[in-house]
């Protein structure tokens, strides 16, 4: 009788403890949850902060090649009276594009579109889809006569035989920042 007792006691403790573990486990998961929420709003807010400053520098790169673009096209492609600015094509079917920086110039005593793309980084899938866009730019403006242009900050050497069998010209940011004087 007195080892049924001590049994009885040793299930009825057993259950307290693990009813104690439960509830304990319960708050953890509470307060695991509320940290999961917290962590979860502040990577969303981080996420948004980076987004912004990304968005920030791109519009400080293209104002600075659109500053700078137009002295070292003229250097170097004898285009001049060369101005760019943000501007959208219509595609037809209800599409737009973006390219960063257009502009008519001079060359040759010929009128030529400038389309410029800039990049912090540029390789060969980047420049691939730099070129398709800009190609479909291009079939929009008729029978004008065009430049396309990718400026980046950064080349990689995958990048440059792409540019060269579509027609497009790479320039490092470097090199126009480097003659501004």
């Amino acid at each position: 009788a007195q080892a049924q007792q001590e049994t009885a006691r040793a299930q009825q403790e057993l259950a307290q403890a693990q009813k104690r573990t439960e509830e304990r486990l319960s708050e953890f998961i509470q307060h695991t949850d509320v940290r999961l929420d917290k962590l979860a709003r502040v990577v969303s807010q981080l996420g948004r902060a980076v987004g912004s400053l990304t968005n920030t520098f791109g519009f400080s790169l293209e104002e600075f090649v659109g500053a700078l673009l137009p002295p070292y096209l003229q250097r170097y492609k004898g285009i001049t009276n060369l101005s760019l600015e943000r501007r959208y094509f219509d595609l037809g079917g209800g599409r737009r594009e973006e390219v960063d920086l257009v502009g008519e110039g001079q060359q040759d005593g010929r009128t030529v579109t400038v389309l410029v793309e800039c990049r912090t980084t540029v390789g060969a899938t980047e420049m691939r889809r730099l070129a398709k866009k800009l190609e479909a730019v291009v079939k929009t403006l008729g029978d004008r006569e065009t430049t396309c242009v990718a400026v980046a900050m950064n080349v990689h050497p995958s990048a440059e035989p792409v540019a060269e069998a579509k027609g497009v010209w790479i320039v490092p940011y470097s090199r126009i920042n480097r003659e501004r004087g």
